[in-house]
């Protein structure tokens, strides 16, 4: 599954990874699932060392894996796993090899863990990636929501952990209602609308797909992003291309890093684009933005999420919540606002004054004759 997010070819059927042209070197350390940092060590090491040498002469290692535990407190033998664990990330960065990780599922502060680490997400230069999800994707298809880069339910957070992220899939939609998208050919694929936020790639030895949620398939979008970069700039170093991946992010979280999203969400097509805008150029502040937006935020402690809308002159707007079946639920805004971001107080009540239930619903702003909507997901409070 995660190589078919790197690297699944185009060939007509199911999906195309992000770097389908590159070449996967498969590296057995775990087995069932579980197995020795031992073996992950060693499988580092092999990976980064040239084939002259009897290396795999991998550029680029992935590792969608990780634990989490307390590297002190008695915890005998942790301090020196945390320290070969950054020793083997190191040597792979001495050999030019970028080494990708998941930043783990746990949804952990790491900014306020205590004595709490992730490996090898936290070890030595390697690079931890966050996961983010659409909620609703195929509630009202082709419709539904488009919110890619809303930080999932369960990954990890915290400017000590993150350096990116990238889609991961999540399954945080209420309820067990049913959503069907066509196929491109024969009928369409019917079931649960949840799955359809998961990422989708092939995962079998018989070639057959199936969704899946991680922040393990993050980390290989991130890695299928750098092969596409490494690819187009041949003898690339190390350095330069986490600068190509960083300054080619989308900025989500303001200026400088963010707990969820690091350096940024990652973007493709700009990193493999000639002239790409640098970080610094792109961290405008919305208050000048040039554009009337709506904007949804989970709320990082839980609870109701952030909205708010930006207006480059002010005048008049209006925003509306409607669920799922397009009924107007709530009126969350309607008057004059001033130029720049407004930001909306609401207790989480429908128009009748009672608490809107858990579930999917479409946030509508009405400003300056244009219109945008964003969905958004409620959740037991």
């Amino acid at each position: 599954h995660v190589a078919g997010i790197i690297a699944a070819v185009d060939n007509s059927l199911g999906t195309i990874g992000v770097a389908p042209k590159a070449k996967i070197i498969a590296c057995k350390a775990l087995h069932n699932g579980s197995g020795s940092f031992g073996a992950i060590i060693q499988a580092i090491l092999y990976a980064s060392d040239p084939i002259a040498a009897g290396g795999g002469g991998a550029h680029i290692i992935n590792m969608s894996l990780g634990a989490t535990f307390a590297r002190g407190g008695g915890n005998t033998g942790a301090g020196a796993l945390v320290a070969a664990m950054a020793k083997a990330v190191n040597y792979a960065t001495t050999r030019n090899v970028l080494v990708v990780c998941s930043a783990g599922n746990n949804a952990i502060d790491f900014d306020h863990a205590g004595s709490l680490i992730h490996v090898p997400s936290q070890s030595g230069s390697a690079i931890a990636v966050s996961a983010t999800a659409p909620v609703g994707f195929a509630v009202g298809w082709p419709t539904g929501a488009t919110n890619y880069r809303d930080p999932t339910g369960y990954t990890n957070y915290g400017r000590s952990i993150v350096w990116t992220a990238a889609p991961g899939g999540d399954s945080r939609l209420p309820g067990s209602a049913t959503c069907s998208i066509p196929r491109i050919v024969g009928p369409p694929v019917t079931t649960a609308c949840w799955v359809f936020d998961l990422v989708l790639s092939p995962g079998t030895a018989s070639g057959a797909y199936f969704f899946a949620g991680g922040t393990s398939m993050a980390s290989p979008h991130v890695a299928g992003v750098a092969a596409l970069i490494a690819s187009k700039y041949p003898g690339i170093s190390v350095g330069d291309l986490k600068t190509k991946l960083m300054q080619s992010a989308d900025d989500e979280g303001g200026i400088g890093t963010d707990p969820f999203y690091g350096h940024g969400f990652i973007n493709a097509r700009r990193a493999v684009s000639a002239g790409a805008a640098p970080a610094a150029a792109r961290e405008i502040a919305p208050e000048t933005a040039d554009r009337v937006e709506l904007v949804i935020a989970r709320n990082a402690g839980g609870g109701l999420p952030s909205i708010s809308f930006m207006m480059p002159g002010g005048g008049q707007a209006r925003v509306d919540l409607f669920d799922v079946a397009g009924r107007n639920v709530a009126v969350l805004f309607d008057g004059a606002a001033a130029a720049g971001r407004t930001t909306l107080s609401w207790d989480g009540r429908g128009s009748d004054g009672q608490s809107l239930r858990q579930g999917a619903y479409f946030a509508r702003l009405t400003a300056g004759g244009v219109r945008a909507a964003r969905q958004l997901v409620l959740l037991g409070r």
